[in-house]
C-alpha cells in the first residue's frame, strides 16, 4: 500500500525533522510512501480538493500567519478520511486538536522521533481497520458494509438496530437476534458497552462529556454516571493505542 503524507508547518527545521522520521520508518519496514511538505496553511488550502490524495497529515498547530486548527477545519470539510497529527511545542492546545478527530497531538521535543514512529504505527493500524468488511442478514436482506462505517448497534425489545453510514447518509438496519449473540464480534473489533444493550465503535467517538458520549455524526448517546469513568477512560485508553 502507497501512503501519501503531508507535513504543513511553517518551521523549515522542523519539516526536515518530521521527514526524517518518515523516511527511516517507511525504509525500515520496506513500504512505499510519498512526503510532500507545505511551509504555510495558506498553501495547503490552496490545494482544494487535491488534499484527497493524502492519507496523512502532519500538521504544525501554531504557525505564523495561519492557525492549524483552521487548516484542520478545511481538511474536515473535505474528509473525515484523512488522518491528522497534530505538531506543537506546545501542550495547550490538546484539547481543541482532538475535536477534529486527531489522531495524534505530539510535541517537538525530544521525543519528537519516538512520537512520529508512534503516530505512523497508529495511521497504519487505522487505515487497516479501515479495510475490515462484515455481513450481517438483516431485515431489509443481507448487507456487506466496512466497519468503519458501523457507528453503533442498539437493542430494543429484542431488535438490534445497525447504525451504518453507507457514503451519502446514515442508515439503519434491524434484526431479530439477542445483543448476547454479536458481542463476541463486535467485542473483538473493540465496540465498547456504553449501557445495556448499546455498543459503539470507539473510533466514531467525538467526546465524552457531562454523561454523554457525542459521536462524529452528532448522534448523542447517555451514559450512566456509575459507567461513565469506564467509557471515558476506555476512549482515552482507545485513542492512545490507536
Amino acid at each position: 500500500m502507497l501512503m501519501n503524507i503531508a507535513i504543513c508547518d511553517d518551521e523549515k527545521i522542523f519539516i526536515e525533522r518530521i521527514n526524517d522520521g518518515i523516511t527511516g520508518y517507511f525504509r525500515k519496514n520496506d513500504m512505499d510512501y510519498t512526503v510532500t511538505s507545505f511551509t504555510s496553511g495558506e498553501d495547503f488550502i490552496a490545494l482544494g480538493e487535491n488534499v484527497l490524495e493524502f492519507n496523512l497529515v502532519f500538521l504544525d498547530i501554531c504557525m505564523e500567519n495561519s492557525n492549524g486548527l483552521e487548516v484542520a477545519k478545511f481538511i474536515r470539510q473535505q474528509s473525515k478520511d484523512i488522518l491528522i497529527v497534530f505538531v506543537s511545542a506546545f501542550i495547550d492546545y490538546s484539547v481543541q486538536g482532538y475535536h477534529f478527530d486527531a489522531l495524534r497531538y505530539i510535541l517537538k521535543d525530544a521525543m519528537l522521533g519516538r512520537a512520529i514512529e508512534e503516530s505512523l504505527d497508529a495511521a497504519l493500524s487505522r487505515i487497516e481497520h479501515k479495510n475490515i468488511y462484515i455481513e450481517e442478514e438483516f431485515n431489509e436482506g443481507k448487507r456487506k458494509f466496512a466497519l468503519c462505517n458501523l457507528y453503533y448497534i442498539e437493542c430494543i425489545k429484542h431488535w438490534l438496530y445497525f447504525h451504518i453510514y453507507d457514503g451519502n447518509a446514515m442508515k439503519v438496519y434491524k434484526t431479530y437476534k439477542t445483543m448476547k449473540s454479536i458481542e463476541e464480534k463486535y467485542f473483538s473489533h473493540n465496540f465498547l458497552e456504553v449501557r445495556k444493550g448499546v455498543l459503539v465503535n470507539p473510533e466514531k467517538v467525538k467526546n465524552v462529556l457531562r454523561y454523554e458520549m457525542k459521536l462524529d455524526n452528532d448522534d448523542i448517546i447517555v451514559i450512566p454516571k456509575e459507567k461513565y469513568m469506564m467509557v471515558k477512560n476506555s476512549i482515552m485508553s482507545y485513542r492512545e493505542d490507536m
